[in-house]
């Protein structure tokens, strides 16, 4: 048995250390936030991963939508090359739509209380490549069907980006953001 593994009722169980060499998903930072219109995190994105998943969950002040921005050295990427294309499902239908040379990213909406979860990817941000971008969204809108979002796209740059700012559309946002880098190995 490995001097870091675990020996219980016969069966063998890796430390932590052994458990990060396996692959998944690592935890980076968890960031708690209350009643504000948007949150940057800086230097989430490293070298020591491709790619990540964001987690964000919480309410807004109001029914709104979120969107991100890339972020480099503190500063948010405002130029108009995101291009964007979403799928909006509620009980009144499906609404596929595609927009280009946007300044952000959307990644859902959010309504009141604690309704909004928010899962997305993000693909290369740190590699002098493309950005990618996969959202999913689904949440309870007051007094309505549940409404699911899907969203991908893509930013035109090759910069190597290192955070990112969530926006709100109106109002304010609360809740807590975990991000997470996809193992490499």
């Amino acid at each position: 048995m490995a001097m870091n593994s675990l020996s219980v009722l016969g069966g063998n169980f890796a430390t932590k250390g052994e458990l990060d060499l396996a692959g998944g998903l690592v935890h980076i930072n968890t960031t708690t936030f209350s009643a504000v219109s948007s949150v940057s995190l800086n230097n989430v994105f490293t070298s020591d991963y491709d790619n990540y998943r964001v987690i964000l969950t919480g309410a807004g002040s109001g029914s709104l939508i979120v969107t991100a921005r890339l972020r480099v050295g503190g500063t948010d990427n405002t130029g108009a090359n995101f291009d964007r294309q979403r799928l909006y499902i509620n009980g009144s239908g499906v609404t596929a739509t595609r927009y280009n040379s946007q300044t952000d990213f959307a990644l859902g909406g959010f309504d009141t209380p604690d309704r909004g979860l928010i899962t997305f990817d993000v693909f290369r941000p740190f590699l002098t490549t493309s950005t990618l971008f996969n959202a999913m969204n689904s949440w309870p809108a007051s007094g309505s069907d549940p409404v699911m979002f899907i969203g991908v796209g893509s930013n035109s740059l090759t910069t190597s980006f290192d955070g990112f700012t969530l926006i709100a559309s109106a109002g304010t946002i609360t809740g807590t953001i975990r991000v997470y880098g996809y193992k490499n190995s």
